[in-house]
This record gives C-alpha cells, sequence and structure tokens, in this order.
C-alpha cells in the first residue's frame, strides 16, 4: 500500500510539475501565429513606412524564438518539482532527524530541543508547502492568462520560477518573525492560512515585513515616483505586465515606443495611445492632473486641443484654479513634439478603420 502511494505521489508531482512545458508548447505552435498576423494587421493600417517596418516586423518571430523559452521553461519546471515534492512528501522528510537543528527550518530558533524542534521543523515545512502552492496557482493562472491573450514570453517562466522560490523564503521569512513578535490573536494555526496567501501576494507581504523592521523605512525626501496608478484604466496585471517591459512609471509610458509596446505587450493601440497621452500630461502637470480631469482634459491631446483654440487654456486655468503660465508652457512643448502628432496621425487611422467597420444605415 505504501508503495502504491508513493507511485502515485510520484506521478502527480511530475504531471503538476510539467504544465510549464505544456502551456510553452501550445504558445508555440498555435498563438504564435496569431501575434504576428495581429501585428502585421496594425502595421498596415497605421501605414508606417518600409523603414519603420524592417524594423520591428522581423522582431515577432525574435520576441518568440522557440530556443528562448528552453532555459526559462527548465528552471520553472525544476523549481516546480522541487515545490511539489516539498507539498506532497514534506511529512516524510520532516521525519528525517526530526529533533535535529536545520539551517532552513529551524534558524531562528536554534536553541530548541525535542518536541520542540519537531514542532518547529514541522510548522516551517508546512509554511514553505503552501507559500510555494500560493505561487503555483498564481503563476499557472498568469501563464494561461498570458496564453490566451497571445503573450506569453520566456519572462513570464522565470519569473514564476522565481515567484516560487521568493514566496516561499519570504513565508519562512514571516512565520521567524511572528513568532518572535506574535501579533494580537495570533495562533500558530494562522500560519498556513499567512503563507498560502504570502505565495499569492508576496507584494503585500514584504510591505508588512518592511513596516516590522525599521531599517527598511523609506526616505521622507524624494522626488514624485509619478505611479502608474495614476494612469486611468491601469490595474495591477497591466503594471506587472508594463514593468516586464521596462516601464515602471509614468515617465517611462511617457516616452515609451507605441509599436515596440505592441510587440511586446497584449495591449491594442488605441489602449496604449490613450495611456502614453495619459502620462504626457501626468508628468507635465503632475499633482494638478486630477483638477484637469474635472473638467475632462485626461490626456496631453486634450490639452493640445484646448491650447489650439483663443482663450482655452485661460478659461481651463480659472475653470480649475491651476497657473496659466504652466499651461501654456505644457502646451507649447505638446505643439513642437512631433511624437505627439504622430500618436494622434495613430489615433486618427484606427478611428478611421472603426468607421468603415460600421454597418451603413
Amino acid at each position: 500500500m505504501e508503495t502504491l502511494v508513493f507511485v502515485a505521489k510520484s506521478a502527480l508531482v511530475l504531471v503538476l510539475s510539467s504544465f510549464t512545458i505544456v502551456t510553452a508548447i501550445s504558445f508555440l505552435r498555435v498563438r504564435v501565429q496569431k501575434k504576428e498576423a495581429q501585428f502585421q494587421n496594425i502595421i498596415r493600417v497605421l501605414g508606417l513606412d518600409d523603414d519603420e517596418v524592417r524594423l520591428f516586423t522581423p522582431t515577432v518571430r525574435d520576441e518568440y524564438a522557440a530556443r528562448d523559452y528552453v532555459l526559462p521553461v527548465a528552471f520553472a519546471t525544476l523549481v516546480a518539482l522541487f515545490g511539489f515534492i516539498t507539498f506532497l512528501f514534506g511529512a516524510d522528510l520532516v521525519a528525517i532527524h526530526a529533533e535535529k537543528p536545520n539551517l532552513v527550518l529551524t534558524a531562528a530558533r536554534m536553541d530548541a530541543a525535542g518536541p520542540e524542534m519537531a514542532r518547529l521543523r514541522t510548522q516551517s515545512m508546512l509554511v514553505l508547502a503552501l507559500a510555494f502552492v500560493g505561487a503555483f496557482i498564481w503563476s499557472a493562472r498568469e501563464m494561461i492568462r498570458r496564453l490566451i491573450t497571445v503573450d506569453l514570453t520566456p519572462s513570464v517562466y522565470y519569473g514564476a520560477g522565481l515567484r516560487m522560490i521568493f514566496a516561499a523564503l519570504l513565508s519562512l521569512m514571516l512565520s521567524f518573525l511572528v513568532e518572535a513578535l506574535p501579533f494580537p490573536g495570533y495562533t500558530p494555526r494562522v500560519l498556513p492560512v499567512v503563507a498560502f496567501l504570502t505565495g499569492m501576494l508576496p507584494d503585500r507581504a514584504l510591505v508588512y515585513l518592511r513596516s516590522k523592521i525599521p531599517v527598511f523605512a523609506p526616505d521622507k525626501e524624494t522626488a514624485p515616483e509619478l505611479p502608474l496608478d495614476m494612469i486611468e484604466g491601469m490595474n495591477a496585471f497591466h503594471k506587472v505586465r508594463l514593468s516586464e517591459a521596462g516601464i515602471d512609471n509614468a515617465q517611462n509610458l511617457s516616452e515609451a515606443n507605441v509599436i515596440e509596446l505592441l510587440l511586446k505587450t497584449p495591449f491594442n493601440v488605441a489602449q496604449l495611445i490613450d495611456w502614453i497621452g495619459q502620462a504626457r500630461l501626468y508628468t507635465a502637470v503632475k499633482a494638478d492632473i486630477e483638477r484637469l480631469r474635472r473638467v475632462g482634459i485626461r490626456t496631453i491631446f486634450d490639452l493640445k486641443a484646448v491650447g489650439d483654440s483663443p482663450d482655452g487654456l485661460q478659461q481651463v486655468a480659472k475653470e480649475v484654479d491651476v497657473s496659466e503660465l504652466a499651461l501654456k508652457v505644457v502646451y507649447g512643448q505638446a505643439a513642437c513634439d512631433r511624437g505627439i502628432e504622430r500618436l494622434l496621425e495613430f489615433r486618427m487611422l484606427l478611428g478611421t478603420l472603426g468607421e468603415s467597420k460600421r454597418p451603413r444605415t
């Protein structure tokens, strides 16, 4: 009976850890062709010249080349393999030298002995296993979403593997912390829940851990961070995806190349143009962005349209109580910016395409 259970668990470990391989093969065999077709159609609609087409279109296949998936998929699969071994065989592993200290499992309590040492080892192993499961579930959901949106890049697998490792170690640190500094109502029974949620949301767990250690408190005197949260329509998934493309704040987004983002992300052109337009305005006016939005000025395109009309900026400045001079400076920069003009051209072409698809009455 024990042999049968061992074989069943081993088979389950292999099946679950091969999930990453299955998603990669499905993406490379089926979905990449759809991505290339979509990109080619957008390039044609936007009317880019031959030089720009040669600059970007060859990269569609290069961006999703099969050779680039070998190492990241192997890495994520190996991490998942060890994680599921810990999850399914953890009790058997802990039982080996159960009352001896362990650098990973009992580092915070090397002085414990006997039953207390066994309890610490079991608790730490449980925390590691459940944190891994939480991270794996989140990563699997992310892979499926990227597969559907034709956006399953090699970095997803590196990120999944690192997330599983990071979440497991972070949950272990949190378990050591709450053992030393228990919060109100703490009992060891809550640790499995905390560990699983840490795997699902490691960023929030890290914020909690930093808040308990004063040395990691952020500096008070810093320049504005211009977070992506201030961009309307931006959610957690969008921020993660943009960060993978090297865009961590609104300033990065305002200077981004829309064609490159179209190639490297799953977002459509209209959405990207709107975000870049918002980011351009936000980086220029900063704290005044909320006031301008109250009168319908969301993007740099909106401000430019208002500035093109006589006394438009003066009326806006009076209505929302912002500096007219500052608005004129921003408008002057926008009027001379060839990049903004090109984005407006793209937006107009997309609007024309949308009109042409509507049924005539």
